[in-house]
């Protein structure tokens, strides 16, 4: 792709048009036309499967499934862009489909030789309506400026580039979900359900052991204190080190305070979320980030390892209950444990691949959606 510095031009344009010239412009309200149903249908009509997807205003890009063909339209699978009139969200549908519940709008380009309705979700992608509560921003977003190129290849070229960035991104949202489900399948059939003292699943080398302990968690922890802890306030978007609260980021900033870190040793720490319930296991040295998190750790490794016990309070996790405090709740917690510690370890090995390859594949799909925002910030006006 070739730079471009001109005034109605991207940064970036595809080799073939950089001598295109500068780009059209119009008001989105004089380029669409709306599409109206021939029914809709109410959220108590959606079922789990069904002839034909039911799209609405909601997050799921399909939400349900219905057999009503009285409902069905766009039945020759033309390009069509749904608008969440309250949710401002935006979905492309080129396939028969029935509208759910009420809150959508339906357009598409009023003359697609002039302007594809496909480039034009891609750039109203690129310029999205910020939610205002639950108004109504349709006539918002009828006003918003279009700025597109004059020749349909181009348009089509840009479009289809971002199209083939969606299906890529939306492919490793799937391996994703895979992988974290998989992981939680696995993990409840590694550890006993409640009241039994063995797992359904055990390793070869321990198939004939002895049952799992059961003991109380508060018996086998002890607690660990920060030197410090950082107000929300002092936390920086960069530093020498990680900050760590009871938000659900991992990391939720850093600082340079060194007389604030803690965990020198790199040994394993469990971060708890006193009012949220988050578990974080932590490696590394960290600096606790303002209030409300409970750090602990293994009082004997020997007879139960901190990475087993993260692990098993993982899978059966205290439930958050407004912003009270839970940690009293915890320490009451029931857990089962295999007396061998090379069982333990065998246990939390394999569950820790399977992060590893949960962490590279969220690292992953974050660098491709920060690679598109990028790209959509260069391609368009």
């Amino acid at each position: 792709m070739a730079e471009q510095k001109d005034k109605c031009v991207p940064r970036l344009r595809f080799p073939e048009f950089k001598n295109d010239g500068e780009w059209a412009f119009a008001i989105l309200s004089d380029l669409i036309g709306t599409v109206s149903p021939p029914k809709k249908l109410q959220s108590n009509e959606y079922h789990s499967e069904g002839n034909y997807p039911i799209v609405d205003q909601s997050k799921e890009y399909i939400c349900g499934y219905s057999n009503d063909s009285d409902a069905v339209f766009n039945k020759d699978s033309e390009d069509l862009i749904v608008f969440g009139d309250h949710t401002c969200i935006l979905k492309l549908v080129r396939f028969p489909f029935i509208q759910g519940a009420d809150g959508i709008r339906v357009f598409k380009s009023r003359d697609t030789e002039r302007l594809s309705t496909h480039f034009l979700y891609h750039y109203l992608c690129s310029k999205p309506i910020i939610e205002n509560q639950y108004k109504r921003h349709f006539s918002e977003l009828k006003e918003t400026g279009v700025k597109y190129p004059v020749s349909v290849s181009e348009q089509s070229c840009i479009a289809e580039c971002f199209s083939s960035l969606d299906s890529y991104i939306s492919s490793s949202k799937a391996k994703l979900e895979q992988l974290k489900a998989h992981k939680k399948g696995l993990m409840q059939k590694l550890f006993p359900t409640p009241g039994k003292t063995l797992p359904e699943y055990r390793f070869p080398e321990f198939k004939n052991g002895r049952e799992w302990v059961t003991a109380k968690l508060s018996d086998f922890i002890k607690m660990v204190s920060p030197p410090k802890k950082i107000q929300s306030s002092e936390y920086y978007s960069s530093g020498r080190y990680p900050i760590i609260d009871q938000s659900k980021d991992y990391i939720c900033g850093f600082s340079n305070d060194e007389n604030a870190v803690f965990n020198n040793d790199s040994e394993d720490v469990i971060v708890f979320g006193d009012h949220t319930c988050v578990l974080k296991l932590v490696d590394f040295p960290f600096i606790q980030g303002a209030d409300g998190i409970k750090v602990f750790k293994s009082n004997n490794p020997t007879i139960v390892s901190t990475l087993f016990l993260y692990h098993f309070l993982s899978l059966f996790p205290v439930a958050s209950v407004q912003y009270k405090r839970h940690f009293i709740e915890l320490k009451e917690k029931e857990i089962n444990f295999p007396v061998d510690i090379f069982e333990q370890s065998c246990i939390t090995t394999c569950l820790s691949s399977l992060d590893s390859l949960i962490t590279a594949s969220q690292e992953s799909l974050t660098q491709l959606i920060a690679h598109k925002q990028g790209l959509l910030k260069q391609l368009f006006l």
